[in-house]
């Protein structure tokens, strides 16, 4: 299973301090600092350094692209919206509703 991880625990993994990682990386600690913080980072430096880690560049968390802000605000509307009215059940074979609706009380009838 392909799991989304960041900076800090690819370093962790590997039980490195900052600058031993960041060497390892082929940057310097403050281009590191950066990559952490989302800061602006040349696409060909996200690119080496996943090379380096062996995995997409998708797949590491600072380099995921953040969604819109009009993409969150219209999940927090479906979100809202599933809050007051029950969220649909659906079989997880097929994917089809059950027509029972979940609340955060537990399950409604249908």
């Amino acid at each position: 299973m392909t799991v989304l991880r960041s900076l800090e625990d690819y370093r962790n993994l590997q039980c490195l301090g900052v600058e031993e990682f960041a060497t390892q990386l082929g940057v310097s600690t403050g281009t590191y600092y950066r990559m952490l913080e989302r800061k602006d980072v040349h696409p060909s430096t996200k690119r080496r350094v996943a090379a380096v880690l062996h995995t997409p560049p998708f797949l590491i968390a600072e380099f995921f692209p953040q969604p819109s802000q009009t993409l969150r605000d219209a999940v927090d509307a479906i979100i809202e919206r599933a809050d007051q009215q029950g969220w649909r059940v659906v079989d997880p074979e097929t994917l089809e509703p059950t027509g029972e609706r979940l609340t955060r009380s537990g399950v409604q009838d249908r």
